[in-house]
């Protein structure tokens, strides 16, 4: 496959080659990767932090932030003026704190279980289904969210041996919340794969 890079921290590159490769593959349709270079300044999640990444690593991309970096060249050739800068921020400001007060005064939404549950699962076809179904449901208990999510994957797995998870640290790590902590011992790598995915993803049977 055709691949090219580009300097992911940088607008004008990453603009004039992703113009430039759309307006080719109108006239000539096929695959191409796009490898942006680039670096998260945030940890995956709010938890995890960055304390593991050493600080001149930091401060060596903190330099090349893209906005900042856009908003300096815009100032240097003049295409952008102080004041507009300033009007810009204000702006944006603005209609951040416009959308958050519109929130604010919104009703809290009002969860109807049967709607809930009508788009999370598909209707049962027949009473005799419905029937198969129920039999194999253990009681119903009270558990936690993501022990609920563990078990449905689980299930999943036990069922269609040609089910594959894939995403980031979810193999021998089990996941930033451990959801599928063990899977490797009991599925094996070649089903549980880690990948540069930030989400989890179940392949296989038609699901996505």
């Amino acid at each position: 496959m055709e691949a090219v890079q580009v300097d992911g921290n940088n607008v004008l590159e990453v603009y004039d080659k992703i113009y430039t490769l759309a307006a080719d593959l109108r006239q000539n349709p096929r695959p191409v990767l796009v490898e942006a270079l680039t670096f998260r300044m945030r940890g995956h999640e709010e938890a995890s932090g960055t304390k593991y990444v050493p600080a001149e690593l930091m401060q060596e991309w903190a330099a090349k932030d893209p906005v900042e970096n856009y908003e300096k060249w815009l100032l240097a050739e003049g295409i952008l003026s102080e004041t507009a800068r300033v009007q810009v921020r204000e702006t944006i400001k603005q209609e951040i704190e416009k959308g958050w007060q519109e929130t604010e005064a919104a009703p809290a939404p009002v969860a109807d279980d049967a709607r809930e549950l009508a788009d999370m699962y598909a209707p049962v076809e027949s009473a005799e289904q419905e029937a198969v179904a129920s039999s194999e449901q253990p009681a119903p208990k009270e558990i936690r969210f993501i022990d609920a999510i563990q078990q449905g994957l689980r299930q999943s797995m036990q069922r269609y041996p040609e089910l594959v998870l894939m995403g980031q640290d979810i193999a021998e790590y089990g996941g930033v919340f451990k959801i599928t902590e063990g899977f490797v011992a009991e599925f094996g790598k070649g089903r549980v794969r880690n990948t540069p995915l930030c989400e989890s993803a179940i392949v296989g049977r038609g699901w996505a």
